[in-house]
């Protein structure tokens, strides 16, 4: 059990740092982890991914729209994990993940959801979170799943790439839902000082 919200059994997530640039280059190399996650860039500086890793690393969060590095309880840094689409009206947000191929499947992504759908769910009053998959993106599917995600729809070809078109699936999450599948890790990783 952690003071920290943000800390977990394997996991912490914090905001950007100036130096972590130097991921977000080694990141960029892995073309398969960037199609699954949204699209094949072109290649850009080290320059320009230090002066935009500043820029983010200096802002100063004005919406509930974060972007955080997953980094492991010894400090090494594994991912990146960001909210988007933020409602506070309705009370839904949507999340994009990234965890380096050397760290995957240590159950670091799942930690990092989890934290980040109890900051929204129960500190910011969101009422759903969501994110989707490229269907050819099996490994993140059954992740979602795992975690308690329901299967909420497809919008077929949305994603061309390696010479075909894919689909996107959606999934989603209620409040409800999280808090029920995931009680007893509520329990186990409720911060010292948090009310019972």
């Amino acid at each position: 059990m952690s003071d920290n919200i943000w800390t977990g059994e394997k996991v912490h997530l914090r905001a950007w740092e100036p130096e972590d640039w130097k991921y977000q280059v080694r990141w960029s190399r892995d073309t398969e982890g960037d199609r699954r996650t949204y699209d094949i860039p072109f290649p850009v500086s080290q320059a320009w991914t230090r002066k935009h890793d500043d820029e983010l690393a200096l802002q100063r969060p004005e919406t509930d729209a974060l972007h955080l590095i997953i980094e492991t309880l010894q400090q090494e840094v594994v991912g990146g994990i960001n909210s988007t689409d933020c409602d506070p009206k309705n009370g839904t947000f949507s999340f994009r993940l990234y965890v380096a191929p050397e760290y995957r499947r240590k159950g670091y992504a799942s930690e990092a959801v989890l934290l980040l759908l109890r900051y929204f769910f129960l500190e910011r009053r969101y009422q759903k979170g969501g994110t989707g998959a490229y269907s050819f993106n099996e490994p993140s599917q059954r992740l979602l799943e795992q975690l308690g995600f329901q299967l909420e729809g497809r919008q077929r070809r949305m994603q061309f790439s390696n010479g075909g078109y894919h689909d996107m699936v959606h999934y989603g999450i209620t409040v409800e839902e999280f808090c029920e599948k995931h009680g007893e890790w509520l329990k186990a990783n409720a911060p010292a000082d948090a009310p019972s």
